[in-house]
């Protein structure tokens, strides 16, 4: 929506030359993390699932190492994802602002109160659907 909404990106355009760095992204990182975890034997028994645990881990710095690799495989690309699609949603709730001030110009003096109206509940509802996704996406991500 981003690139759709902020720079006229056609959705043909979005679909042959963005979409497949996307879909590559979200399949290559998933995989390389669970190589490199299988090769380097991080993996343990967890609380309820398989997790970075290292079975041979007695000593500090192993245990130490096992919290970097958690950081690493999990916290950076909850923390990207999260700044990621914070930066998104304020760039659509700005652009509709935007937009809301420069159409006011062109609205007539009988019509402008419900044109001012309608846009700003657009943008309200923007801005609400906004601090939702991203307290969902919190939500999911923390449980």
């Amino acid at each position: 929506y981003n690139l759709s909404i902020i720079y006229s990106m056609k959705a043909e355009y979005f679909r042959k030359n963005i979409e497949p760095f996307f879909h590559g992204f979200a399949l290559l990182y998933p995989l390389g993390t669970a190589i490199t975890g299988v090769c380097l034997n991080l993996f343990g028994p967890g609380d309820a699932v398989c997790w970075l645990e290292g079975q041979n881990c007695d000593d500090e710095s192993c245990r130490h190492k096992m919290m970097m690799f958690q950081f690493a495989f999990s916290g950076i690309p909850g923390a990207l994802c999260l700044l990621f699609t914070g930066v998104s949603f304020f760039s659509i709730y700005r652009a509709l602002a935007n937009r809301e001030e420069a159409m006011k110009k062109y609205s007539f003096s009988q019509r402008r109160l419900s044109l001012n109206s309608e846009a700003r509940e657009c943008k309200k509802e923007a801005g609400k659907q906004a601090i939702l996704y991203i307290a969902a996406f919190l939500f999911t991500y923390t449980w």
